[in-house]
């Protein structure tokens, strides 16, 4: 059963659901971002994974916030497009934050600060990717 297939106050309802738990996402991702702009002792390497992460889920659940608009409105696209390229960045960031504590914890690595500029360009390349690549196949 797909959403289309639901009445209009179930379709409402779940928006309103949705929305409130974007909400809450919303506010603690927030939290994380603040935290690291006014503590500067929280500027190391291993926050900056968490804040990219957060920034992340910031992006998705603020799309996510926007309900559920008409297919035929642009909102729909924008909607659509930010969902995927957001998705995949927390999605990548999680594997990020897995890949340095597996490199320092496991293999003992002690240069892994070295690949953060690396882990942008990959990240944020792939999730453009991911949200550009099917917007043309479907627009």
């Amino acid at each position: 059963m797909g959403a289309s297939e639901l009445g209009t106050s179930d379709q409402h309802t779940l928006t309103v659901v949705n929305q409130v738990f974007s909400g809450f996402s919303v506010c603690g991702s927030a939290l994380i971002i603040c935290s690291y702009v006014l503590f500067p002792s929280l500027r190391k390497f291993s926050y900056k994974l968490v804040l990219m992460l957060s920034i992340s889920d910031f992006g998705n659940q603020g799309c996510s916030f926007l309900g559920n608009p008409n297919h035929e409105q642009a909102l729909c696209a924008i909607q659509a497009v930010g969902i995927q390229f957001w998705s995949v960045a927390s999605f990548l960031w999680t594997g990020a934050i897995a890949y340095v504590l597996r490199s320092t914890v496991i293999d003992k690595r002690t240069d892994i600060e070295g690949t953060y500029r690396k882990m942008h360009v990959f990240i944020w390349a792939l999730s453009f990717g991911a949200a550009v690549i099917p917007s043309w196949a479907y627009a």
